[in-house]
């Protein structure tokens, strides 16, 4: 009985605490000259 309530009180806390990422917002793609300091990315 004790693992059964167990069980639904933890799939309680993990339905309760899905939220979405609406809110994420993306930086910008970089442009411009390269400094000393960055090399370009190797590959495809």
């Amino acid at each position: 009985m004790k693992f059964k309530l167990a069980c639904i009180g933890l799939l309680g806390v993990l339905f309760l605490n899905c939220s979405s990422d609406d809110d994420l917002v993306c930086a910008e793609d970089y442009t411009g000259e390269l400094t000393a300091v960055e090399s370009v990315l190797q590959g495809t």
